[in-house]
């Protein structure tokens, strides 16, 4: 039996104690779909999960029949239709109805916080009613997740790396998947800076092509030496450790790697963003407090506003979750997830609140929070969005490997690094341009009226 069928068998032991044979059955097979177990709707996937349901349950065969054995048909008969793309969402609402008949939302895992989340979940499926479809299918099967503690979910986050495998199946059916998990455009590094960077790694050549000092297109030119020293900044500084003495050891603090390692990425991310550190202080307040929720993080960048001068526009928030010597904690990575998440969402309430209504639609198309964690030799970039307002989205691009010592393979880690590196930093310039021209926009009005508040309709959620 496979690893699929024993999850599904152990999870109808929740609700199945007295069932006949037939309700089992068919509740084998509609736990299945609403779980996401059917391995991506192949075509026998019917046949084997029979088989495997009456050799596990082929001692209820003589009880009494409480289910009709129809129901099944008509489930398979619901699906084959939604499979060949008429009545979707028929279907979705069928499966909806007969799992909260059989009381099969008991069967997802709430991992100790079940009592804490009853108003979140009520916040949550009210959204079921939207008219954009994945705002609809996330809110509509959220009860049937498995929820971590202190999930995302719960402030009403989706992060394609952590989400739930029912919520994702279900996606994939309605054929919506593609378009939650947009896959991050990766552009290759331009041949020239390829050349750039083996020059300085090889034979610690610096030099930026002399095309580039010319009169013509000064501007043009200015904006290439510009890159290029930032290249060569960031290298330099990288290249720096592999003749450290330190980082031959483990003895590495946590905020001596910030400065040696983490700084110079988040510099050549910012470009000129203002950076807050706040890697020496052991208590970190951010500069907004929203509902009286603190913002904390290792560094944090921002910009301020034309129109109002107190104002900061924050977008880009880090955490460094351990040094160099501590073992790699997937519980310390995963609560500073969640504590990104969190901040991100608060930084785009502040946005709405803070920007009028009209202009909200570019802010949730176009606008990007920037989350960097760095854990142990990695640092992980994620862009945070709200194209599907009011459900903030998280997708990352790959992690990036961070060489400490000289081996045959520096080059080709530095040539990767760089290349996300110059990807992301795009991605930072563009949000930074769109609040920059909304914010002069707002400036060109005159005198400043605060947008309407309003929150976002799941609230952050507290950890328990």
């Amino acid at each position: 039996m496979t690893i699929e069928f024993q999850e599904i068998f152990e999870k109808l032991a929740l609700v199945s104690e007295n069932d006949d044979f037939e309700t089992l059955k068919y509740k084998f097979i509609l736990s299945s779909f609403i779980f996401g177990y059917v391995n991506d709707y192949v075509t026998d996937w019917k046949r084997l999960l029979h088989n495997a349901y009456e050799n596990k349950y082929h001692t209820h065969l003589n009880q009494e029949r409480k289910t009709d054995i129809s129901d099944t048909y008509t489930l398979w008969q619901k699906f084959d239709l939604a499979k060949s793309g008429e009545d979707i969402e028929g279907f979705f609402k069928f499966l909806k109805k007969e799992a909260i008949r059989y009381n099969l939302q008991k069967c997802s895992n709430m991992h100790g916080i079940r009592l804490n989340i009853n108003e979140t979940f009520k916040e949550i499926l009210e959204l079921s009613v939207s008219n954009n479809n994945i705002t609809k299918a996330l809110s509509d099967w959220v009860e049937f997740a498995d929820i971590q503690f202190d999930d995302v979910i719960l402030s009403g986050i989706f992060d394609t790396r952590t989400i739930p495998h029912a919520i994702k199946t279900n996606l994939k059916l309605r054929g919506i998947w593609d378009l939650f998990d947009e896959k991050i455009p990766i552009l290759e590094l331009p041949i020239e800076f390829e050349e750039f960077i083996e020059g300085l790694v090889i034979n610690d050549d610096d030099r930026i092509p002399a095309k580039y000092y010319s009169n013509e297109n000064a501007n043009y030119n200015k904006l290439m030496r510009e890159e290029y020293r930032a290249f060569m900044i960031l290298i330099r500084k990288i290249m720096k450790l592999w003749d450290n003495p330190t980082y031959k050891s483990e003895d590495i603090m946590k905020s001596t790697w910030n400065h040696d390692a983490v700084g110079p990425i988040i510099e050549y991310i910012l470009d000129n963003i203002y950076l807050y550190q706040n890697w020496e202080t052991k208590t970190v307040e951010s500069s907004l407090v929203l509902r009286g929720i603190s913002k904390k993080s290792d560094f944090q960048g921002y910009k301020s506003s034309l129109i109002k001068k107190s104002y900061k526009y924050e977008f880009i928030f880090g955490e460094t979750s351990y040094d160099l010597n501590h073992s790699n904690s997937k519980i310390h990575i995963y609560n500073d997830q969640v504590r990104l998440a969190k901040f991100g969402k608060i930084a785009f309430e502040s946005l709405f609140n803070f920007i009028p209504e009209r202009f909200h639609k570019r802010l949730a198309e176009e606008v990007n929070i920037f989350l960097i964690q760095s854990h142990k030799y990695f640092v992980t970039l994620s862009l945070m969005d709200y194209k599907f307002f009011p459900f903030g989205r998280i997708r990352s691009l790959e992690s990036i490997y961070v060489p400490v010592e000289r081996s045959p393979n520096s080059l080709t880690y530095i040539k990767k690094m760089c290349r996300l590196l110059y990807n992301y930093r795009i991605f930072v310039k563009k949000t930074d341009q769109v609040i920059d021209n909304l914010d002069k926009e707002l400036a060109s009005l005159g005198a400043y009226t605060p947008s309407i508040q309003i929150r976002t309709a799941v609230r952050v959620f507290k950890t328990p």
